[in-house]
Formats: structure tokens, sequence, C-alpha cells
């Protein structure tokens, strides 16, 4: 949570009084947000905190847009764990739910 959200909340807070009233803020997430396992919680929680500061952010700083992306799968070094059948396995799946190459 410090890292994901509450510093974030914290940047929102210091940049709203120099931010351009057209501007925009931009936020990053990831899949978690979207589906937990047991061993994700934490992560859980804090992707689904951005996603509801993001929510809130829009509507105080109005009309300075707040966005928030959701990339999904990126096949990077955080796979390297796994072996190379199963890294093809994950994104081939990864691959089948979505609607982009």
């Amino acid at each position: 949570m410090n890292s994901k959200l509450w510093v974030i909340y914290r940047c929102i807070l210091h940049a709203r009084p120099v931010l351009y009233a057209h501007g925009s803020i931009t936020l990053i997430t990831g899949e978690y947000d979207q589906w937990m396992t047991y061993d994700v919680a934490q992560t859980h929680m804090a992707f689904v905190s951005v996603d509801a500061l993001v929510q809130a952010t829009a509507v105080s700083l109005a009309p300075i847009r707040c966005n928030v992306i959701r990339p999904g799968f990126v096949d990077s070094v955080l796979w390297d764990f796994f072996e190379a059948e199963e890294r093809d396995v994950l994104r081939q799946h990864e691959q089948a739910q979505t609607l982009t190459d």
C-alpha cells in the first residue's frame, strides 16, 4: 500500500496546485485488480485502491482528467522463473484472452 497507493496519493496531492486546468493524470495498475489468488491479496488491494483513487480524483479535480491504464500481460523478465514450456503456455493463455496481439 505504501509503494503503490500512498505514494500516488501524495504525488497527486502535491501536484494539484500546479496542474493545468485542461491537464490530465494517467496512472498504471495491473491485472491483479481483476482477479486474485491466495498469495496476492495485498497487491489486489493496492490495485483496487488505485482504481478507486482515480475515480475520486477525477471527480475532485474536474475538469482535469484522471485515467488509469491496465496493460495486462507483458512478456518480460518478471516471468523468467518459469521454464520455457511453461512460459509459452502462459503466453498462449494470455493471448487467447485479449483482442490484440
